[in-house]
């Protein structure tokens, strides 16, 4: 739900010595202030960037490009202050200890704002909406999945399992402090060394068969990182994750934001498919039983090609990696994954039902998406030396997907409502395109058929 932000989404600041004295300034005038702003660019800080590659020497900031939409996209929401909100990168020039010569080294800095912000947004728009939904404004406020997100971040950016750090950007700095509500992560400057970079808007025509796999592949690496083991995950105060009572309970809010959708956008919430949708409300319990049925694990759970892209760099067949890779030259790539705040404990399928319905196109054969899914088992089942049923592991794609529906999809269009998405209704297209074809051909049944399940 990066969107939640685009209407406050502004340039960045380039940032001054003018700027940074003035924060300086603040900062020892008001020891209450909040927020990471300039008087964070010490030397200290950069030093600690730099790490063992050597003394610092001097920094220069310099401007990234912006998304124009993004959760922590230099978002001054309400107010306008000096916090620095969003992406800022820095070229850092040092000296190694063994060479006299002057090196450089770009970064970025993601300044991440707090994430009860966020909560407090979109609260306040589901309030603001006519008819009986505006009534679950608090109720969302107090479940809501964006809760401890700008801690959550931070703390998965940290993991050291190769099966992570090889598809995220390289982590050089953190800096977590909610008592001061400073979340920064400094990492690598993807710029020039990746490609499909925010291709959201056209993904079904950027993202081909093998690229897709690429992605699945990498996915499915880090998935069996915790798979079948999130015990500390669920006990970890910065995390987020709804169970299948937090989802029951939510049906209340879950029918008044399907009618109102409905209205909203008939055309796009048609009668046939709020009443497709509806049903999988009406059996919950069916539906995340056979979720339940499968191990759990750490999923991204933002999951489009606004957070995925791939490396230009291909490992040499001789890398230990290539274990992993696919008798495919076009697929000895590897995946960039980032923006990890939305992170949480759920069925690993999220992210492939998540990835798909972005980058297939608005109708198509059911066979190319099951294919998928399909090659995501196997290199699940080779990552993790697991084994599946495979006709488990599609049902619980399929109850994956109907969950997305009355939840991702359904919060999205109250997004897309407030500002409008290019590529949101090509993604409902193809979604519920998927769930309205397996209906036609009873693929459902399962769902709310007790001795089937």
């Amino acid at each position: 739900m990066a969107e939640l932000c685009a209407p406050f989404c502004n340039r960045p600041c380039f940032l001054s010595e003018e700027g940074i004295k003035k924060a300086r300034d603040k900062n020892s005038n008001n020891m209450e202030s909040k927020g990471a702003t300039a008087s964070l660019l010490t030397v200290e800080f950069f030093q600690s960037i730099l790490g063992k590659r050597g003394k610092l020497v001097s920094w220069y900031p310099f401007e990234i490009p912006q998304q124009s939409i993004g959760l922590t996209t230099t978002c001054k929401a309400i107010k306008d202050d000096d916090r620095m909100i969003g992406h800022q990168g820095f070229e850092i020039t040092y000296r190694t200890s063994s060479d006299s010569a002057r090196k450089t080294f770009r970064v970025v800095a993601k300044c991440k704002p707090l994430a009860l912000k966020f909560v407090n947004i979109f609260g306040s728009w589901i309030e603001q909406k006519s008819g009986e939904v505006s009534q679950y404004a608090e109720m969302f406020r107090q479940v809501s999945y964006f809760r401890n997100s700008d801690v959550r971040e931070i703390k998965v950016m940290r993991t050291q399992d190769s099966r992570f750090t090889d598809i995220a950007p390289k982590v050089y700095h953190t800096v977590c402090d909610p008592s001061k509500e400073v979340f920064v992560i400094v990492m690598e400057d993807l710029t020039g060394h990746v490609t499909h970079f925010n291709t959201i808007n056209n993904a079904s025509e950027v993202w081909d068969q093998e690229d897709i796999k690429v992605v699945l592949r990498d996915i499915a690496r880090f998935h069996s990182i915790h798979l079948g083991n999130v015990t500390n995950l669920e006990s970890e105060p910065w995390m987020c994750f709804y169970s299948g009572s937090v989802m029951k309970a939510l049906s209340g809010f879950w029918y008044a934001l399907l009618r109102h959708n409905c209205v909203t956008f008939p055309d796009l919430w048609t009668t046939k498919r709020t009443n497709l949708v509806r049903s999988f409300i009406d059996n919950m319990d069916r539906v995340w039983k056979v979720i339940e049925s499968f191990p759990r694990t750490l999923v991204h759970y933002d999951f489009t090609p606004r957070n995925v892209c791939l490396r230009k760099q291909e490992f040499p067949t001789e890398d230990n990696h290539n274990r992993f890779f696919i008798a495919n030259n076009k697929l000895c790539r590897v995946s960039c994954i980032y923006d990890w705040e939305m992170a949480t404990v759920h069925a690993p399928q999220h992210d492939v039902v998540e990835f798909l319905a972005f980058v297939l196109p608005e109708r198509g054969e059911i066979t190319r998406r099951t294919d998928l899914v399909r090659f995501y088992q196997e290199q699940l089942e080779k990552s993790s030396g697991m084994t599946f049923n495979s006709e488990q592991f599609m049902n619980v794609f399929i109850a994956v997907c109907c969950v997305y529906a009355l939840h991702q999809l359904s919060l999205k269009t109250i997004t897309h409502s407030v500002t409008w998405l290019p590529y949101f209704e090509r993604a409902v297209q193809s979604h519920m395109g998927f769930l309205e074809d397996l209906e036609e051909r009873g693929c459902l049944k399962f769902l709310y058929d007790n001795e089937l399940i």
